[in-house]
């Protein structure tokens, strides 16, 4: 399960989303630290920005760009999948 919601810098009043990813208790906790480094890495223009992550035994948390405009993914899928 995911859950997303938006958060403030206190400091600077910049506004991102957060993204918590409830991990399974199988999920091996060096392969998501893993994971999270690679992800931590990416650099492209269509993907938003990963500013931190931070780990627990039952989840990660990701604080991310907020994304303006454009058709949510799910939406799209459901459009392209109609055409």
């Amino acid at each position: 399960m995911v859950q997303v919601f938006p958060v403030r810098h206190k400091d600077s009043d910049t506004h991102f989303l957060a993204r918590q990813v409830f991990l399974s208790k199988r999920q091996n906790p060096q392969r998501a630290r893993a994971v999270l480094r690679e992800i931590l890495t990416l650099n492209h223009p269509n993907i938003a920005r990963i500013h931190a992550a931070y780990l627990n035994p039952c989840s990660v948390h990701l604080i991310l760009d907020k994304a303006d405009g454009g058709i949510p993914l799910p939406q799209y899928v459901v459009t392209a999948a109609l055409c």
